[in-house]
């Protein structure tokens, strides 16, 4: 009797495990059949891209970057933290549009009259003659505290290989699905394949009428060739196809060098919000030194941005109060 209990029993699970199973199985299939292809999602996270840029520059929120510039032996040199009120401000007679940063701690210590020297600024914007006036005095002002390394436009825009007129110059692969904090998401790599008219290190556009995307300034003569490549990693969520988390690295392979060397890396962080969009939480940028004559790169530092308070200013009562 105990025998023929316990073949009952044994049949009754070995049944449950082959229906659980079978219901797994069933379920991935039909997973793998809905999951789109890389084209889509490829398509579908550009459209989120440019979603992206048009919700972000109605935003305001509180940033922190830490500077940390390293010695050639790899110690630290210097450090400083700096905490400003960001926004996209948009240029006068244009469409076009900048990063903004009214600092207002620098190390700990409080901006002496700092709203008083912001409301001073922007009378002296509004009276600017031409757009590249105004443009130099809002880049002058944003950098004025800044430590070692000067750039614009990594908070502002996000990953510039989503673009339809740049996704030709790069190779994707769609390496897997994964979880990461409670959502599915796409991990797609990619590589540059080419040279790229749209990314430029050092170099003027090579094509005419182009509006680069991504540009480096290495104060190298014109005339050496860096051949430079780009590639990384993408997180897209598998819903909403908005990017979660992208990691970044330029190289360049100049004349005489046996490898490539790293220029920068970045790697880039969004959170959740109440906008319709991902907002950035944390971005990081590394970068290195490309010697030319002992033919290596060291890397001399980094800068983590950090974001908080994401508010969305009324709009209208600002457009009402305009001239």
């Amino acid at each position: 009797m105990r025998c023929e209990q316990f073949v009952a029993q044994t049949i009754r699970r070995a049944s449950w495990l082959i229906c659980s199973v079978f219901v797994l199985s069933t379920s991935q299939f039909l997973y793998a059949q809905t999951l789109p292809n890389l084209d889509e999602i490829l398509k579908r996270a550009d459209q989120e891209r440019e979603k992206y840029g048009r919700e972000f520059k109605n935003l305001v929120a509180t940033e922190t970057k830490k500077f940390e510039v390293l010695k050639n032996d790899g110690t630290v040199k210097e450090r400083r933290t700096v905490r400003s009120i960001f926004i996209i401000y948009d240029l006068n007679r244009s469409d076009t549009s900048i990063e903004f940063r009214n600092v207002v701690e620098v190390n700990g210590k409080p901006i002496a009259d700092a709203e008083v020297r912001t409301q001073k600024f922007f009378e002296q914007l509004a009276a600017a003659k031409s757009q590249s006036i105004e443009r130099k005095r809002l880049y002058d002002e944003i950098i004025r505290h800044d430590l070692a390394f000067i750039f614009t436009g990594l908070t502002q825009y996000q990953s510039p290989t989503l673009e339809e007129r740049i996704r030709p110059y790069f190779s994707f692969s769609l390496d897997s699905v994964e979880h990461r904090d409670g959502r599915q998401v796409f991990r797609i790599s990619f590589q540059q394949l080419r040279e790229c008219p749209f990314i430029s290190v050092n170099r003027k556009p090579r094509a005419a009428n182009v509006a680069l995307s991504l540009t480096y300034d290495l104060g190298f003569p014109d005339f050496v060739e860096l051949r430079e490549r780009l590639s990384g990693v993408l997180l897209i969520d598998a819903v909403s196809f908005q990017l979660v988390r992208e990691e970044r690295r330029m190289t360049l392979f100049p004349e005489g060098f046996t490898d490539r060397v790293t220029l920068n890396e970045n790697v880039f962080e969004y959170q959740p919000s109440e906008f319709g969009i991902m907002t950035p939480e944390t971005i990081t940028h590394v970068q290195y030194f490309v010697n030319l004559k002992d033919r290596k790169s060291l890397k001399r530092g980094q800068v983590r941005f950090e974001y908080s308070g994401f508010t969305k200013p009324d709009i209208q009562v600002k457009s009402d109060t305009a001239p």
